[in-house]
């Protein structure tokens, strides 16, 4: 059980390299664009393909405050939440909290990756300590609940 702050963006990589292999049951996502998590290279979308194929109970939820990006500019995720719909879940933002400045990844609630302000690397990574994720987990809990907006692979229509 630790926790370490990280004030550059190399760090904040490698500490996502360091908590991601971690993953066996969930991981919770909520972020500016995805474009700080790299989970678009083939090495990170492998490992969430994997995850989510493992076990059906496995789930990951993103909430992202800008998903033009996420649609626009990563084939590799979209192909999973197409393979992976029912248990790779991606929510859109509502407009009452985008005002919401921080990021959050939570892996299966006892490591997570927290970032103070969405433009900045300055970060807290927690290692094996559920008691230390909780209030994470309950602030991302109180976001998902805000969310509605679910983003697709295919684009709906007639």
């Amino acid at each position: 059980m630790s926790s370490r702050l990280i004030t550059h963006w190399t760090d904040y990589a490698s500490a996502l390299r360091e908590i991601l292999p971690s993953l066996s049951r969930n991981l919770r996502i909520f972020d500016e664009d995805l474009s700080h998590t790299d989970l678009e290279s083939p090495a990170h979308s492998e490992t969430l393909r994997r995850f989510l194929g493992a076990n059906r109970n496995n789930v990951c939820e993103i909430i992202l405050r800008n998903p033009s990006p996420f649609r626009n500019d990563s084939p590799r995720l979209m192909a999973i939440l197409g393979l992976y719909s029912e248990r790779l879940r991606v929510f859109e933002c509502p407009a009452q909290i985008l005002t919401l400045h921080d990021n959050i990844l939570l892996v299966d609630e006892k490591c997570a990756l927290i970032r103070i302000h969405k433009d900045h690397a300055r970060s807290k990574v927690i290692l094996d300590d559920a008691e230390e994720c909780r209030p994470y987990a309950e602030r991302f809990n109180e976001i998902l609940a805000e969310c509605s907006t679910r983003i697709y692979p295919t684009t709906l229509g007639l």
